[in-house]
């Protein structure tokens, strides 16, 4: 107990909710991102994404250049959610954090508020990826990934094995991500090396 309170490490409930904080040479952007994460509670939007692909259960995407015959309705979708994408790629464009709003006093019964939430956003931005893999946008396709990164990066330092494993998913869907860019997309060496650091 002395040596982990010598390092200034947390012991309990309380200490962990002293401790967990974003950095302070991170802009804090925990609000817009559970502000983003919001729609979808809307009963109307879970029923139109359940028949898409990856965030609902639509059928498989083809790859270009195969027609992709949901490709306008999923253009449509995340029309209507243009300004949670747009908080997403801020989080990315200014390498935001959060400080997930959870009470480590709780101890295993802990909310884990937005944590969860947050895959679905990563879903949100496979799809328009996809969506950009079709209209051979490669700038866009490679700017969601990156996002997807970004949004995986701001659990950092949360104290907690589940928001741990939420983590490694989202990276686990980046790579397969990077994986169909390298295959259709004409990425350029710098392309490259923006996701390598992505992933570092």
């Amino acid at each position: 107990v002395a040596k982990v309170q010598a390092c200034g490490e947390p012991l309990t409930g309380g200490e962990l909710n002293a401790y967990y904080q974003t950095p302070k040479d991170r802009p804090d952007m925990t609000a817009e991102i559970l502000a983003a994460l919001v729609p979808w509670e809307s009963e109307n939007l879970r029923k139109v994404a359940g028949k898409l692909p990856i965030i609902g259960r639509g059928d498989e995407i083809p790859f270009p250049p195969q027609k992709w015959p949901q490709l306008e309705e999923a253009e449509e979708f995340l029309a209507g959610l243009d300004p949670s994408l747009k908080t997403f790629d801020a989080v990315y464009r200014r390498r935001g954090m959060a400080r997930y709003p959870v009470d480590f006093r709780e101890g295993m019964a802990a909310e884990l508020t937005g944590v969860q939430s947050l895959r679905n956003g990563t879903r949100l931005l496979s799809l328009q990826f996809h969506v950009a893999l079709h209209r051979r946008r490669t700038r866009q396709a490679l700017d969601c990934i990156l996002t997807q990164v970004a949004l995986g990066q701001t659990l950092n330092g949360m104290p907690d094995v589940t928001a741990q494993l939420e983590q490694f998913t989202i990276y686990d869907g980046a790579i397969e991500l990077i994986d169909l860019a390298a295959k259709h997309l004409p990425l350029a060496d710098e392309d490259v090396v923006s996701l390598r650091g992505a992933l570092a």
